[in-house]
């Protein structure tokens, strides 16, 4: 059973030892409310980031392009910060932060931190 996509969970604070982790782990979490914003535009459910994962960006992964949106909004080029790496591992290049930007703009999303 899915849980409601507009339902954040977040781990403990404690559990993200720096400022750099809280801000890359929030918005990757709020990038996943903008996903779930996008697919209820439309009556069949559909979304623009829907059509995005399937031309192949972000390896066809909603979690690599919620990845994809921190690194892009907080203009940061890795997931990894002295020993604490983030994520899943994939790092978008310069044309899936302009994909993210143009989805970002449809939605009226920020996509600077």
């Amino acid at each position: 059973m899915r849980s409601d996509p507009l339902t954040i969970h977040l781990a403990s604070e404690l559990e993200l030892p720096g400022d750099w982790q809280k801000r890359m782990v929030v918005t990757h979490e709020l990038a996943h409310v903008y996903q779930a914003a996008d697919a209820a535009r439309f009556d069949d459910g559909s979304s623009a980031a829907d059509r995005l994962l399937a031309s192949g960006l972000f390896q066809g992964s909603n979690e690599k392009m919620a990845d994809c949106y921190s690194l892009t909004v907080l203009d940061e080029w890795s997931l990894r910060q002295g020993n604490v790496t983030l994520g899943y591992g994939y790092v978008c290049d310069a044309t899936e932060r302009q994909a993210i930007r143009d989805w970002a703009a449809e939605l009226n999303a920020p996509t600077s931190g």
